[in-house]
């Protein structure tokens, strides 16, 4: 029952009383909206937590303006710029998140990860077989090494790296530091490392103007080419590289013929992603080559040395060179350069695919 004079409200288990009136609807009994609460709880939505991935920017803004590598600890920043002329040396698997943009007008290198075989053991009179595997990167198979044996007989050639396919490239989206897988080695020095990986998260835009290169190994002589590495560059409103800028994921080179190994293959050509929702821009150079092959001259026929056939190079989008094989006289002959690999894009807001 509210009472008429000052509006109080009594309960009553019988009638209303004089001056008083019936109240039917329990919803006039909810008082006005209370002020929001202290402490910032005000009630609102708080921000899309998709947008953590490109960071909190707590590190701040960052000016490369003289060559360096990078080795910041928390790489959450607002805009990064490496100014022309600089270059950043970056180990494989560096992610950098931007609440702003990021430009790059010098040179940004990548170091390599998936190691190359290597030779066991070895002495000035005899050689034994190669004894560790190269390190398969992000593949399903990295570069093998050739047959081993005598110089009496023919010797073939090892297989290079299994690249992955298309889709499987797509899904990479923060690939971590494995990148192309490493090449087969010979009996007189180690196979090409495979290339590593670069990542830039971006709410701004990304701009390349200057290089970077995520190369797989080269050799010169014995051991074959490691597979290219991997760029990722993404950003919430437009990528571009532009008419000066160069992105290299070249496969590496594979080593010639020796005296007691034949020519290797070439490393598989790696990829660059490129993800904004606005069509990606790229009227620079992309580079995704595959290496080429050692070049074939006579292995000799030692009698106190034993011959290997060359290496497989390395691979990643693209497989990884055949080793050349051997003949019992000595001929080598069969390498093949690495495959390439491939430029994507994806026009899609990056943080929806993360």
């Amino acid at each position: 029952c509210k009472k008429t004079s000052n509006n109080a409200i009594n309960l009553r288990s019988g009638r209303c009383r004089r001056g008083e009136t019936k109240i039917s609807n329990f919803s006039q009994l909810q008082g006005p909206a209370g002020t929001n609460g202290s402490n910032g709880a005000d009630g609102t939505d708080g921000a899309d937590g998709s947008l953590r991935v490109f960071g909190d920017g707590s590190a701040g803004a960052l000016e490369v303006s003289s060559s360096t590598s990078f080795i910041e600890e928390n790489p959450q920043f607002t805009d990064v710029h490496i100014a022309s002329g600089v270059t950043l040396n970056v180990d494989s698997g560096t992610v950098i998140r931007c609440t702003g943009s990021f430009l790059n007008e010098g040179t940004i290198i990548v170091d390599q990860y998936a190691s190359g075989t290597y030779v066991g053991s070895s002495s000035s009179s005899a050689y034994a077989p190669p004894m560790a595997s190269a390190g398969f990167g992000i593949t399903r198979a990295a570069g093998s090494v050739g047959a081993f044996g005598t110089n009496s007989g023919a010797l073939a050639g090892g297989a290079g790296g299994v690249s992955i396919n298309e889709f499987s490239a797509r899904q990479i989206l923060r690939p971590g530091p494995l990148g192309g897988s490493g090449g087969g080695v010979g009996l007189t020095g180690a196979g090409g490392s495979g290339g590593g990986t670069f990542t830039v998260l971006a709410a701004g835009s990304i701009t390349n103007s200057g290089t970077i290169l995520a190369d797989g190994q080269g050799v010169s002589v014995g051991g074959a080419g490691g597979g290219g590495g991997i760029i990722i560059l993404a950003s919430q409103t437009q990528v571009t590289n532009s008419l000066s800028g160069t992105l290299s994921v070249q496969g590496g080179d594979g080593g010639a013929s020796f005296h007691s190994v034949g020519a290797s293959g070439g490393g598989g050509g790696g990829f660059v992603h490129l993800i904004s929702p606005s069509t990606p821009i790229n009227a620079g150079a992309v580079d995704y080559s595959g290496g080429d092959a050692g070049s074939n001259g006579a292995v000799g026929a030692v009698s106190t040395s034993p011959r290997l056939g060359g290496a497989g190079g390395g691979s990643c989008y693209g497989a990884g060179g055949m080793g050349s094989s051997v003949s019992s006289a000595g001929t080598s002959s069969g390498n093949t350069g690495g495959v390439v690999g491939a430029l994507l894009t994806t026009t899609a807001d990056p943080a929806s695919l993360m």
